[in-house]
């Protein structure tokens, strides 16, 4: 499992790549499109209601997406190249500028130095597109070359060490103590950089994760149990408020062990797909497009007196987006895509002129 060419493109792990991406829209279906995490922070002295717990319940079991994301990264390692940048800095700007011009379409007001502005810095600025996790991670991306390197030439006890190590600072001093220089809710660098060395130690100890009998079920069994726990830390907690943020956090440990435990079972296969590659690539579409701060209010707030009516509705409604969010990322790269190649003509020009 361990050898290059094993990981270079293993579909199961592309599949949860896929299964990731559907964990993020279906929380934010849950969350914001039926206004759980609003009722959960703001129950005290409220009305309880049977529906709204039901509906979080089930939500708890996607809550797991982003970290499943980062381990995916730290397992491959991110390869940073200037034609990767190019090609996710042009996908962002492109999105980017379809959420501007959706949002001043909404509203009736036009400002073309707005539009250009954000379109040229899609990241960066609080009025932008609001794409958190693309900012953190090429924090990420750009920091890869020196963190692989580190990575690469640790022995098996330094990269124990440093796991360690990030994880005290990530998880006791920014979730446990909320160290106001360290934002203790993973929204941050300082988690990203512990998770991806996480999944760094879970590629390293792979043989030794497969020497583990029936390891698969284990895991599957933690998932669920950290889901569980979960919604238990909401049920319980849902007179503090503080408390209920941090249970949201993605810095929480029941958070992170149920990432890890749901990723393990796709690195004890490896196989090949063309089907699941390419849906695969679309994924950072999806997140781009359901994502975007002037979409994902535009489409949870059209579609939250239907995902009000039953938990079976609410699922097909974020099956659906997360459907239609693949079909127009695939479309949409036959634009974005053509653009990319240019400028990554030109610097490869620039290049060997040098």
């Amino acid at each position: 499992m361990n050898n290059k060419n094993s990981i270079t493109r293993n579909s199961s792990i592309e599949l949860c790549r896929i299964f990731a991406m559907f964990f993020i829209v279906m929380s934010h279906t849950y969350e914001l499109g039926m206004g759980a995490w609003n009722y959960w922070s703001k129950l005290e002295g409220a009305t309880y209601i049977p529906e709204v717990a039901s509906q979080t319940f089930i939500a708890c079991f996607f809550y797991f997406g982003v970290n499943i994301f980062l381990l995916i990264s730290g397992y491959f390692l991110i390869k940073p190249t200037i034609q990767k940048f190019i090609k996710l800095y042009i996908a962002v700007a492109f999105y980017t500028l379809i959420g501007i011009v959706f949002h001043q379409y909404q509203v009736g007001e036009y400002n073309l130095w707005s539009i250009i502005i954000h379109t040229l810095i899609p990241f960066g600025i609080p009025s932008g597109g609001g794409y958190w996790f693309i900012e953190c991670y090429m924090y990420l991306f750009l920091f890869a070359p020196i963190l692989n390197k580190a990575l690469k030439n640790m022995s098996d006890r330094e990269l124990f060490a440093a796991t360690a190590l990030l994880g005290v600072i990530n998880i006791y001093f920014g979730y446990f103590w909320q160290i106001p220089r360290i934002d203790g809710s993973g929204y941050c660098f300082v988690h990203f950089v512990f998770m991806y060395v996480l999944g760094h130690l879970i590629y390293k100890k792979q043989t030794n994760i497969n020497s583990i009998c029936h390891i698969k079920y284990y895991a599957i069994i933690v998932y669920v149990i950290c889901a569980v726990l979960l919604f238990c830390m909401f049920y319980l907690s849902s007179e503090i408020h503080q408390f209920i943020i941090r249970t949201h956090c993605y810095s929480n440990p029941i958070v992170i062990i149920g990432a890890i435990a749901f990723f393990i079972p796709f690195t004890l296969v490896s196989t090949n797909n063309r089907i699941i590659n390419t849906i695969a690539t679309t994924v950072l579409g999806v997140y781009l497009l359901q994502g975007n701060r002037y979409f994902i209010h535009a489409i949870y707030e059209t579609l939250q007196p239907y995902t009000n009516i039953n938990l079976l509705v609410t699922f097909f409604i974020g099956f659906g987006l997360f459907i239609i969010g693949i079909a127009v990322d695939y479309l949409l790269q036959f634009i974005y895509k053509p653009i990319s190649n240019v400028f990554i003509k030109i610097v490869t020009r620039y290049k060997k002129e040098k």
